[in-house]
């Protein structure tokens, strides 16, 4: 079920990773961070607290969009995941691709005043045009299902895990009726969808808003009737985009009618703790916005621990490959600091093309340049400027801002190392942006 951005694709896997060694990750980061009962706070890699370059710019920084999501690769203990929270990010996902970093970065949630598991925002599986009872019945008259598997919920996804643009364009139209016209039916052995077209004209350009930023095909407007058993719903997306497999109505016109509605599931990390299969069961369809904004707004205390337990309600830790993670799910911020500087340069170029892959429409990257200066061998691997330039302009990117005379105090550094250390291992902040390709 697409139309415009939203692409049905699972979440990133949340099960500990079983392998470390790739062409990206070194297998000794486990090690470090599991041998003798973990890794101590403010030893080797650790620096105990939020990196000093992320601090300072956030003190210059105005609070983002509200919904706005924020990605931090190779999290350690998430001390930066926390901060961001903190700032008004209202989802944080923190990635670590070794299981005893993600235990350490769970441990310091729960001491910060949270906890990985608990309250926080609802999360948008996606935003949609969901039918009537009477449409789906009429559907169901109209185009009897195939398989076993009915879709419980029939509707057409305008947007899968919306980003802040596209939720903002989403919230004031929720409960906005609108037409669709179905127009063909595509079906094989696995799954049966029809296409369909708006038929609400005036809707046109409100609901472009919401699939505009998307990195989706727009041109397979559809709807999922039926799959068989072991086959997922999104598996339509495929489906009516092969050649050959989409068959005109022959009847008169069909008209089915819906309101624009929004998914949503517990938690990420309620949903973390009680399962996939449970947070699927527990999803709501919105359409009353006021209702929506009272499920999606991080829970707001007063005093400093109800606003720490709310922040590090926030961040979701996920334990997986950041080589892996569905490039369907897209953040308004990503935060690299020592990560690339801890790949092997072989997994450069791949770094740079998921960074371009998992960057919204409009999102910012902004990365730690670290350390640099003269160096042999690694990791941490020697940086510069250029270098970065070098992974990301061929991508899509160019830098918007180049801070490459920071502070002493505001370089990265070890609570151990002595300031003047930033001058053999020196550190620049890059905000990189997507090229505009109007």
């Amino acid at each position: 079920h697409v139309w415009g951005g939203g692409v049905c694709m699972p979440r990133p896997a949340r099960a500990a990773a079983s392998r470390i060694s790739h062409a990206g990750a070194s297998p000794h980061w486990e090690k470090l961070w599991a041998q003798d009962g973990g890794l101590p706070k403010g030893t080797r890699f650790d620096v105990a607290g939020v990196a000093r370059p992320l601090a300072a710019e956030l003190s210059r920084r105005s609070k983002p969009r509200p919904g706005a999501r924020a990605l931090v690769p190779g999290c350690g203990r998430a001390y930066d995941a926390l901060a961001l929270a903190r700032h008004g990010y209202t989802s944080v996902v923190a990635v670590d691709l070794s299981p005893a970093a993600c235990e350490a970065a769970r441990e310091e949630l729960q001491a910060s005043g949270g906890s990985a598991g608990g309250g926080g925002a609802w999360r948008v599986r996606y935003v949609g045009v969901v039918l009537d009872p009477t449409s789906v019945d009429a559907l169901a008259t109209a185009v009897p299902p195939r398989h076993p598997n009915v879709t419980g919920q029939q509707h057409l996804t305008l947007c899968f895990e919306p980003a802040a643009a596209e939720l903002a364009a989403a919230l004031p139209l929720l409960g906005t009726r609108c037409t669709l016209r179905v127009e063909a039916e595509a079906s094989d052995s696995r799954g049966q969808a029809v296409t369909v077209a708006l038929a609400s004209p005036e809707l046109a350009d409100s609901l472009g808003a919401i699939t505009a930023g998307g990195s989706g095909r727009r041109d397979s407007p559809h709807i999922t009737l039926s799959t068989a058993d072991g086959v997922e719903a999104c598996y339509s997306n495929e489906l009516v985009r092969r050649e050959g497999v989409l068959r005109p109505r022959a009847a008169a016109p069909l008209l089915v009618t819906g309101k624009v509605a929004v998914a949503v599931e517990p938690p990420p990390a309620t949903a973390m703790a009680e399962g996939r299969a449970a947070a699927k069961a527990s999803r709501r369809i919105v359409a009353d916005p006021a209702e929506a904004a009272r499920l999606l707004l991080p829970p707001s205390g007063e005093g400093e621990a109800e606003a720490a337990a709310a922040a590090a309600s926030s961040v979701d830790v996920v334990c997986a490959d950041f080589f892996a993670l569905d490039a369907r799910v897209q953040y308004d911020l990503i935060w690299d600091c020592t990560f690339l500087c801890a790949l092997e340069p072989a997994a450069r170029g791949r770094w740079a093309e998921q960074m371009r892959a998992l960057l919204a429409p409009g999102g910012e990257l902004l990365t730690a340049v670290f350390p640099i200066g003269e160096r042999d061998g690694g990791p941490p691997f020697a940086m510069s400027v250029p270098l970065v330039r070098s992974l990301l302009e061929p991508v899509g990117f160019e830098a918007a801002v180049v801070r490459d005379n920071l502070p002493h105090e505001e370089q990265h550094r070890r609570p151990s190392d002595e300031l003047s250390s930033v001058r053999t291992r020196g550190t620049a902040l890059v905000s990189w942006r997507l090229r505009s390709t109007k």
